[in-house]
C-alpha cells in the first residue's frame, strides 16, 4: 500500500520510468505558479468578469467591446507570463524521452514557452489569431499594434505596476483587428463557447490517450468535456494514471492508480529528482 507522500513520489517515478508511452494532461492548476489565476473557483476570472467574455456570439455581436475585455483580462495576464517549475520539469522529461506528448486545456501557451515541443493546446491558444473568414492563423505582433507589445513586456517585467495611463491611450485608440488578407473579423485562437473543439486537436487527443500506457494528470479537476473524457480513455485501455492535483478531483476515486496532492511543481520536482536521470 503507497501511503506516504515519499513513497507516492518514489511510485510514480518508478511508473514513469517503466513506461514506454506517458503523456501529461494538464490544466489551470499548472498554471497558477506563473500568476495565471484559474477560470473557475476561489479566485479564478469569472468572479470578476462574466464568462460571456468568451461567447462566440458576444464576440460577433460585439467585437471591440468583447476584443478590450480579452486584451485587459486574457491576453496581457496570460502572454507576460513566464512558465514555472511545473512546465520546465515536464519540457526536460520530454527531452529524456519519457513524456511523448502534452495534452493542455490551457490557452497560455506555457508548455511551448518552457521548451516542450510535442503540446496539443485543446482549447486553442491565446499566443495565435485567427481570422474567421479565412482561418489563417497569425501572431498577435502580426494583428495587434506594436503598443500591445510593448504594455505585454513591461507587466512581464513589472516596469510599471499599472501603466494606467498608457493602457487607457491604448484602449482610447484601439481598432478591432481585420485579417491582412481578407479583412475578416479577427479573434484569439482560442476556443470560445459556440465553437467546436479543433478537429486535428480532438481526434490526436483520443489517439494520444488510447497510445498511452501511463497518463500524467497534472492540475485538472475533470469538470470541463470533452477534455475530461481523455483520462476515461486512458484508464478503459488499463493506463495507469498518475494525478497531481492540490484537492481530490473527478478522477481521484474513479481513475487514479496514484492521487499526489500536492502543488505541481513540487510535486513534478520531487518526482525527477527520484527518477535520476542524469
Amino acid at each position: 500500500m503507497v501511503s506516504t507522500a515519499e513513497e507516492k513520489i518514489s511510485r510514480a517515478a518508478q511508473i514513469l520510468k517503466s513506461s514506454r508511452h506517458v503523456l501529461a494532461f494538464t490544466g489551470a492548476g499548472i498554471s497558477v505558479e506563473s500568476g495565471i489565476p484559474p477560470f473557475r473557483g476561489p479566485g479564478g476570472l469569472y468572479e470578476r468578469i462574466s464568462p460571456t467574455i468568451f461567447d462566440i456570439n458576444y464576440f460577433l455581436d460585439e467585437p471591440e467591446a468583447c476584443w478590450k475585455l480579452l486584451i485587459e483580462h486574457v491576453l496581457w495576464p496570460l502572454l507576460s507570463a513566464e512558465p514555472n517549475p511545473a512546465h520546465l520539469v515536464l519540457a526536460r522529461l520530454e527531452k529524456a524521452g519519457i513524456i511523448k506528448a502534452v495534452i493542455t486545456q490551457n490557452i497560455d501557451a506555457l508548455h511551448k514557452k518552457a521548451g516542450s515541443e510535442k503540446v496539443i493546446e485543446f482549447h486553442g491558444t491565446a499566443d495565435l489569431m485567427e481570422c474567421l473568414r479565412c482561418h489563417t492563423y497569425f501572431p498577435p505582433e502580426k494583428i495587434l499594434p506594436e503598443s500591445f507589445r510593448t504594455l505585454t513586456e513591461k507587466i512581464r517585467q513589472k516596469k510599471s505596476a499599472t501603466p494606467a495611463e498608457e493602457i487607457k491611450a491604448f484602449f482610447e485608440t484601439f481598432q478591432v483587428p481585420r485579417c491582412p488578407k481578407c479583412r475578416g473579423l479577427i479573434k484569439p485562437a482560442i476556443v470560445f463557447f459556440g465553437e467546436r473543439i479543433p478537429e486535428q486537436a480532438l481526434s490526436e487527443s483520443f489517439q494520444q490517450a488510447n497510445q498511452a500506457d501511463c497518463l500524467l494528470i497534472v492540475g485538472t479537476s475533470g469538470v470541463v468535456y470533452p477534455a475530461a473524457m481523455i483520462p476515461q480513455i486512458a484508464r478503459a485501455n488499463q493506463t495507469q494514471i498518475i494525478e497531481i492535483n492540490t484537492e481530490p478531483s473527478e478522477y481521484t476515486d474513479s481513475l487514479s492508480a496514484l492521487f499526489i496532492q500536492s502543488p505541481a511543481s513540487a510535486a513534478l520536482i520531487a518526482i525527477e529528482r527520484a527518477m535520476d536521470l542524469t
